[in-house]
């Protein structure tokens, strides 16, 4: 996500919305639009990892690759952006250090640039 997208999302103020909307919600659908195929962003305050897979490009099938390999589940979630849960626009995964580590490697071998960031767009939702 370039740093003008970043400082879009920075100064886009929560202040009018109805009470009851889920903020964070708001706030990862905004980082997962802004990805492309060859990206993910890792939130280092939410330890989430946000990607897009592509049809030539499977993030999730190299995230799953990795765990299989550290002989754990992976627990890939979608990104939902309605109320009724409907709606998935890209995916995440929660990761503690070790397990960045080695999904970076594997993510760097196919071509995913993974870009640390973020944090500053999810800590006023509450995570």
């Amino acid at each position: 996500m370039s740093k003008y997208a970043h400082e879009q999302l920075r100064l886009t103020g929560l202040k009018n919305l109805p009470p009851g909307v889920n903020e964070r919600r708001i706030y990862e659908a905004r980082i997962v639009i802004q990805l492309d195929a060859g990206q993910a962003i890792y939130s280092e305050r939410v330890k989430h990892l946000y990607f897009c897979d592509s049809p030539t490009k499977s993030i999730s099938d190299a995230i799953t690759s990795v765990f299989a390999g550290l002989k754990r589940p992976s627990k890939i979630e979608p990104v939902l952006i309605d109320e009724l849960k409907f709606i998935a626009v890209g995916k995440k995964i929660a990761l503690d250090d070790d397990e960045l580590v080695a999904v970076c490697a594997a993510l760097r071998l196919i071509g995913v640039e993974v870009t640390r960031g973020g944090s500053d767009i999810l800590k006023r939702a509450g995570r």
